[in-house]
């Protein structure tokens, strides 16, 4: 397994567990901010998105010189026979277990890990193509009323960004980064004034917090763990938590929220027949949470105090630091298992020579006596391979028992190696080598 597959499995691999457990921590502190309204919530969807997205690839140490070494950056070929290990490990000399997998069904998961990579990215990149197309095609010629009020809606925000309207679109929707344009579908005007200033006052909302550039930059890095259903759900939850934003900001511009609300419920109500197209744009009905949308307005926001809301961002710092924590300390990482039997040869830490490269093993005979005790454990085992690659010095360096450790070095000593390299020369080197005995 080449170094990109290794790493593109172990972020896999984290991520599977590392999702759900933010997603869970994100909505327990979305629930504790809920009082506080809208804009604290948002902000913690946000932060769960992209600690979504970057979290698990902060588990694989990528830095640290055995991990280069084990992924061939630091001049060292994989053994001849190999499998790989996934090892699950909790707290620092803690207990591993070990998943492992031939070398050719971990590709295949990198290769399933990349089509599905590039299908997402490719859809994406789909989306904006004919989201540029429908912006492009707009007629930009609206009743002179309804860029009258645009103008306004757009002055009170001041907000620079034209109106259009396309028989393409199904609904109100906010496109463009540098020129911002207000999509509105054929025949919209004909709605009444109120709900046409609803729907400019919360798109224009969306044009001046740059809603159309952050969903883009959100669909980028959430690329990577595009295929997990909690992050479809983080998706979810902040696009809704980002609608509630907005409507905010739209009911204060008009007659209150209750107004607004009602205006809402007239747009949804002929909106209803009309089918939905897939583009990367932002509209009024983007999150499919209309009734919670409604409740929040005709609800409101209760009123808090400085601390309740200092102890609302206490508690949900608490729990993002405590899921943070959790999740670097509990770890999934990839790794070769020379010959997949007896164990992996750990070199001192030093730039050069290369690693030696276990090309034979011979698996340790169990001792007759540990078979009465169903012993099982570790002996550390060091010794010196010479510049054709075979053991010297063959000794103990942390001992199981004398029966098993006389049974590791002699095991040990019928190891055989390609020698280390140093400048393109074999040379000796000392490593440490890991004997497992395990009782069945």
């Amino acid at each position: 397994m080449n170094a990109l597959e290794m790493w593109l499995v172990s972020y896999l691999a984290n991520a599977l567990w590392i999702v759900p457990l933010i997603f869970a921590a994100a909505w327990a502190a979305a629930r504790l901010a809920q009082r506080l309204g809208p804009g604290p919530a948002h902000r913690i969807w946000v932060f769960a998105l992209v600690t979504e997205a970057l979290l698990p690839a902060m588990q694989l140490h990528l830095f640290n010189i055995e991990i280069l070494r084990l992924f061939g950056l630091s001049g060292i070929s994989s053994p001849v026979h190999s499998r790989t290990a996934i090892t699950f490990s909790a707290f620092a000399g803690g207990h591993e277990r070990k998943l492992i997998l031939s070398h050719d069904a971990l590709a295949a998961i990198a290769t399933v890990y990349i089509a599905g990579l590039t299908y997402f990215a490719t859809r994406l990149a789909y989306s904006l193509w004919k989201t540029h197309r429908i912006a492009m095609r707009a007629d930009e010629r609206c009743e002179e009323r309804v860029a009258d009020r645009w103008r306004t809606v757009a002055a009170f925000l001041s907000v620079d960004a034209g109106i259009a309207e396309s028989a393409e679109i199904p609904g109100p929707v906010t496109v463009g980064v540098r020129r911002k344009l207000l999509l509105l579908p054929r025949g919209f005007a004909s709605h009444t004034a109120e709900d046409l200033d609803a729907v400019m006052a919360h798109e224009c909302a969306h044009m001046a917090r740059h809603d159309f550039l952050k969903n883009l930059l959100y669909s980028l890095v959430s690329l990577p763990c595009a295929f997990h259903p909690f992050l479809w759900l983080t998706r979810a939850r902040l696009s809704e938590s980002r609608e509630m934003v907005c409507d905010a900001i739209a009911a204060e511009m008009l007659d209150g929220p209750q107004t607004y609300a009602r205006s809402l419920l007239r747009l949804a109500s002929a909106m209803l027949e009309r089918p939905q197209v897939d583009i990367h744009a932002i509209g009024i009905f983007d999150a499919n949470h209309f009734e919670r949308r409604i409740m929040r307005l005709t609800a409101g926001t209760a009123s808090s105090g400085s601390v309740l809301r200092t102890l609302t961002f206490v508690a949900c710092a608490a729990i993002g630091f405590g899921t943070c924590a959790s999740a670097l300390t509990l770890r999934t990482e990839i790794g070769t298992e020379a010959n997949g039997l007896t164990g992996r040869a750990m070199a001192k830490e030093e730039a050069h020579p290369s690693m030696p490269v276990l090309i034979s093993s011979k698996m340790p005979e169990y001792p007759a006596e540990g078979k009465e005790a169903h012993l099982s454990g570790i002996c550390l085992v060091g010794l010196t391979v010479d510049q054709q690659g075979m053991p010297q010095d063959v000794h103990i360096l942390r001992s199981l028992r004398p029966d098993f450790d006389r049974n590791a070095v002699a095991a040990v000593q019928e190891y055989r190696f390609k020698p280390a390299l140093s400048e393109g020369k074999p040379v000796s080197r000392q490593i440490k080598v890991e004997v497992k005995f395990a009782y069945f």
